[in-house]
């Protein structure tokens, strides 16, 4: 490296599962921020519901989204994240296979897994190179989820197309 060049990456590539057990706080403004990029998402686009969708976080719909993370970055009968998925990939690739079939809200769930699965890897240092065209037959992103809800494709086919398209950003 040149005098006064600083290196991209600031630590290790780490991709093992994320885990937030005892970390409540952390868990909740994970859920409440599903549920902001589920509002950006459906304002003005597809089935625009932001009129009737409620100002605040609703708590049932927030439990649901609750459940899903708690079932993916918590602890589940005894066996830890870290015991359950081989890397951060297949842990976010489950989330968003969860996220995407839940149907938690009545329009916006396949872009808002995709959004979030995008947004948790990016803060655990990983940048995922996809092609995001907006003609949905070249989209690998809308591909993936569309094969994910039509059972066309699995979570660990996911988990790898991740694997192959990040690059660790630190």
């Amino acid at each position: 490296m040149m005098r006064g060049e600083q290196s991209v990456h600031t630590a290790e590539p780490n991709a093992e599962p994320i885990e937030l057990d005892g970390e409540q706080m952390r868990m909740d403004a994970l859920a409440e921020s599903v549920f902001e990029v589920y509002l950006g998402t459906i304002r003005g686009t597809g089935l625009d519901i932001t009129p009737t969708a409620p100002a605040a976080v609703d708590e049932a719909i927030l439990g649901r989204v609750q459940s899903v993370l708690g079932a993916t970055f918590l602890t589940f009968f005894g066996i830890a994240p870290a015991q359950r998925y081989a890397d951060v990939f297949a842990q976010i690739a489950d989330f968003a296979t969860r996220f995407a079939k839940d149907h938690i809200f009545p329009d916006g769930n396949k872009r808002t897994a995709v959004k979030m699965s995008l947004a948790i890897l990016k803060m655990r240092g990983w940048d995922v190179r996809a092609c995001d065209a907006s003609e949905p037959e070249c989209n690998e992103l809308y591909q993936w989820v569309q094969s994910i809800v039509t059972g066309r494709g699995s979570a660990e086919e996911l988990a790898v197309f991740l694997r192959e398209h990040a690059v660790w950003v630190g």
